[in-house]
């Protein structure tokens, strides 16, 4: 049973990678690609472990978006 929870956890991370890549772009708005990404996991049968961090640019570390977080992507 564990076994198959990794292959499904894997396989709903690849989904959500291949979505993100049509929702993140320029002038996107950090919350509002959090909020997606994490609604996606869900709808694919997914729950959410930890809230969704993201590293933009040039950035090596990656943040948690918060809720009134308006940084744009550039």
């Amino acid at each position: 049973m564990e076994f198959d929870d990794w292959l499904k956890g894997g396989k709903i991370a690849g989904q959500v990678r291949e979505y993100a890549e049509k929702i993140v772009k320029p002038g996107a708005h950090v919350l509002d690609i959090v909020n997606e990404l994490e609604s996606k996991i869900i709808e694919l049968g997914g729950r959410i472990a930890f809230p969704l961090n993201l590293s933009i640019n040039e950035r090596a570390a990656h943040d948690t978006a918060v809720d009134m977080d308006k940084r744009i992507i550039t």
